[in-house]
């Protein structure tokens, strides 16, 4: 069970109470809330990763993946070469 689930699985429950129908007063407002943190919490990591970016931090693990890319398709092509064909 994961924290997201746990948590999503009672929120409406607690947020949107059938008592107070239709005008969810702290329903939406709690809504509103998370949805203004979440927004928030999402463009200041987006904004640290295009620091990163620009500070070239990841640079060496680009580098890294290409190069396994590389040898990974010589691999791949040294396993074609080395398998023998099929008698007929």
């Amino acid at each position: 069970m994961t924290i997201g689930w746990a948590f999503f699985s009672w929120y409406n429950v607690v947020v949107f109470p059938v008592t107070e129908a239709p005008r969810f007063a702290r329903g939406f407002t709690a809504s509103i809330c998370l949805i203004v943190v979440y927004i928030s919490l999402f463009l200041t990591g987006y904004l640290l990763w295009q620091r990163d970016i620009r500070k070239g931090l990841y640079k060496h693990a680009i580098e890294e993946e290409e190069n396994e890319e590389i040898l990974n398709e010589k691999i791949e092509q040294a396993r074609v070469d080395s398998t023998p064909l099929e008698k007929k």
